[in-house]
């Protein structure tokens, strides 16, 4: 078959046809083939309708050599846009270069009224992008930014005030945002509030909080200013609230036991604080009796006492102890819903705590001990013995880099056990580590 009979194949296809075939092509393609000739200039364009998210992905993209992708700036952004904006739902510039400008948020409002989910924590941005926003964009109901070229307050302020379905937020190593925007919220609306490396927060702007009885998620990290009435307007919306995270000073233990108020909590991330102590823990878990997800890693202070509290949960499935050198196993039991456990840098672990544990949970999927320097070849013979008698067929992988197991001294296997291999990092300077393949918390974007 020729050249000219081909062409005339797929020519012989009706437009319909063609635009589906179209649509499965990524961007690079899509325009390409505007060129080929006129009909399918017009073909390729009206393929867009079903172009509803735009990110900075090679996938979405479509270059042969993925470096190119950061080559994409303003201009061939604003010409895609030109393409698909008025069909966009979602928007993501993760990833993305600077190539893009501050106010490349100003493109996104002139071409896509209809985005809901708008993702520019990787932007720096100007307060009149957002102001564009603002003006044209009102139906976002996730939204998230990074820093800000100016002060931004005002101009969030406008852009919430104007989108009262926005469910989700976002704010990341911000350094101009103070928290006066939160007055613009929605408050029955409002579902997810995230603040993360934003120093110049005030938070006595939180006391707005107390309105949002919807609320369900909330990530307050890296602060300079904390105060114990925070922690009241927090607690007051204990009916609704799911996710928390706090990052709080020294200064402020005191004022933590409000947490213990929130009885519906599921998830808790207060790692790396040393203001958590086991008063607050054994509070806790005496009254958050739904929590499935725990994180007290780097709480130095935290002993055994505190820790048993929070291993008594009953429907405890992830538990995040990372370099807690104040417990041992000896708190360790039975906890017939955990799945995940992070025991990883926890000096006084050894075997007999950890057998008792697995034998006696046999939903436990994913172990971590690294560099638990007590945990020997005991541990992985129990591990193998018990695993081996699972009748639910879940596969325990023990994570197990820098201990005293040896592989090679195993007695048998198991068909439910894994033994995580280690990883060879290597860091700008040519130096090696071998640690064992990353863990994965909870997702907070999930609600």
């Amino acid at each position: 078959m020729n050249a000219e009979q081909k062409e005339m194949g797929i020519n012989a296809l009706n437009d319909d046809c063609l635009m589906h075939i179209i649509q499965y092509l990524p961007i690079v393609d899509r325009v390409r083939i505007e060129r080929v000739c006129k009909r399918w200039l017009a073909i390729s364009l009206d393929s867009w309708y079903n172009f509803n998210s735009l990110n900075f992905e090679n996938k979405c993209w479509g270059f042969r050599d993925p470096a190119t992708l950061t080559k994409v700036n303003r201009r061939i952004f604003k010409k895609v846009l030109n393409r698909c904006g008025k069909f966009l739902i979602s928007v993501e510039f993760l990833d993305s270069n600077g190539r893009l400008g501050p106010h490349i948020l100003k493109s996104v409002a002139s071409f896509c009224p209809n985005v809901q989910h708008l993702d520019a924590s990787d932007l720096e941005v100007s307060p009149c992008s957002l102001r564009a926003l603002a003006e044209k964009c009102h139906k976002l109901v996730f939204f998230a930014v990074g820093n800000c070229t100016d002060k931004c307050d005002c101009e969030l302020s406008s852009l919430f005030a104007n989108n009262r379905e926005l469910k989700r937020l976002c704010v990341e190593s911000n350094f101009e945002v103070t928290g006066e925007c939160l007055k613009g919220l929605n408050s029955h609306s409002i579902e997810s509030i995230i603040f993360t490396s934003c120093p110049w927060i005030t938070l006595d702007n939180f006391h707005v909080v107390r309105g949002y009885r919807n609320l369900k998620q909330l990530v307050l990290e890296d602060y300079l200013d904390f105060y114990e009435d925070i922690m009241k307007d927090i607690s007051s919306c204990s009916k609704s609230l799911r996710y928390l995270s706090l990052s709080v000073g020294d200064s402020y233990v005191n004022s933590l036991i409000h947490i213990s108020k929130l009885r519906n909590l599921y998830s808790l991330d207060l790692s790396f604080n040393f203001s958590v102590k086991d008063e607050l823990l054994v509070s806790v878990g005496a009254n958050c009796k739904l929590l499935k997800q725990v994180d007290i890693s780097y709480c130095n202070a935290v002993t055994n006492t505190g820790l048993a509290s929070i291993v008594s949960l009953p429907k405890l499935e992830s538990l995040f102890v990372e370099s807690l050198n104040n417990i041992d196993d000896e708190v360790f039991h039975a906890m017939p819903a955990l799945r995940q456990m992070d025991c990883s840098f926890c000096m006084n672990l050894r075997d007999a705590g950890l057998v008792r544990l697995i034998e006696a949970s046999e939903n436990v999927e994913y172990l971590y001990l690294n560099r638990c320097e007590n945990v020997s070849n005991e541990l992985l013979e129990a591990a193998i013995r018990t695993t081996k008698k699972r009748e639910n067929q879940v596969v325990l992988k023990l994570h197990l880099s820098n201990t005293n197991v040896r592989l090679d001294k195993a007695s048998d296997t198991s068909p439910f056990l894994r033994v995580v291999p280690m990883i060879i990092v290597t860091d700008e300077f040519g130096l090696s580590e071998s640690v064992s393949a990353p863990h994965t918390k909870w997702d907070f974007y999930l609600l």
